[in-house]
């Protein structure tokens, strides 16, 4: 199986395959492949149209199919507003980037201090570091106590995409 990330995916060729030279062709059923002019890599990009698809390497007379499954993971944006720029450096960090701020450098743009990362679906604890100094979500309501006499903020990531494989019983009987 491969995993595809969020945007694009560059997987080796070699990873699969001893001998890339013979590959002839490659065509995905749920978005677009490319394969490099080197024949090193297989390139994935764009929007994939389905949870589940094949990847079809075409060697001279054989197909070999492989299972390609795409991304769970979401854009979130990350913002603490700023109106009138009094932070110099602000910073999120929690259980998504190992609670390591700088993984988690913020921009500040338009009055508002803003950072986006993949996420999966699920439930995040966090807290902004604003000039050296944590400070829960002000916006957020969401918060949980972080066991050191204070609190972290909480942001739930929803997929709201009904686009997911499901399994389903057509017919059933009993002996």
């Amino acid at each position: 199986t491969i995993n595809l990330n969020p945007d694009s995916t560059v997987i080796e060729v070699q990873d699969y395959f001893i001998v890339p030279d013979l590959i002839d062709s490659v065509s995905f059923n749920a978005g677009a492949v490319s394969l490099s002019m080197d024949k090193h890599y297989f390139i994935f990009s764009g929007n994939v149209n389905r949870p589940l698809g094949i990847l079809c390497v075409h060697s001279g007379d054989l197909t070999y199919a492989i299972l390609v499954r795409k991304s769970t993971k979401l854009k979130t944006v990350f913002t603490l507003n700023d109106p009138d720029q009094k932070f110099t450096n602000v910073e999120v960090f929690g259980d998504f980037n190992e609670w390591n701020p700088q993984y988690g450098i913020m921009n500040f743009s338009n009055g508002q201090w803003k950072t986006l990362f993949d996420l999966v679906p699920g439930r995040y604890q966090y807290t902004f570091r604003v000039d050296g100094n944590s400070k829960i979500d002000p916006l957020n309501t969401d918060s949980v106590d972080n066991n050191f006499g204070g609190f972290n903020s909480v942001k739930w990531v929803k997929n709201t995409s009904e686009n997911h494989p499901q399994i389903r019983t057509i017919s059933h009987t009993t002996s």
